[in-house]
């Protein structure tokens, strides 16, 4: 029996096997439930605590700070090593960064 979305309460709730994704990083496969008609997707409490250990494994749990350093007459940023490995950033990779003065931010891209 499909439940209904509670959603957009019109669609039904289908239990499907959904790929997870953040700031594009593959996370793992998961259960959820989706409604077929606005495509939300629901995990219930055992599965939503699996992708919360996966997320802090990957080190994409939450807001990531980190530190400026001096090196020379440059600055340096460090990325925890968790962040660093699921993205496969190493020592001596180029990245390319996008500066968004305005916002205050900048997004950096890896690899070539």
């Amino acid at each position: 029996m499909f439940m209904k979305c509670p959603i957009c309460e019109k669609g039904k709730l289908e239990r499907k096997t959904i790929d997870v994704v953040k700031h594009s990083v593959f996370v793992g496969h998961f259960k959820a439930d989706v409604c077929n008609h606005c495509g939300e997707e629901i995990m219930d409490e055992s599965e939503g605590r699996k992708l919360e250990k996966r997320f802090k494994e990957l080190g994409l749990w939450g807001k990531q700070e980190s530190t400026v350093y001096k090196v020379g007459g440059n600055l340096a940023l460090g990325i925890k090593k968790s962040l660093a490995e699921s993205l496969g950033l190493t020592k001596g990779a180029v990245v390319r960064i996008f500066p968004q003065i305005s916002e205050k931010r900048f997004i950096v891209e890896v690899g070539g």
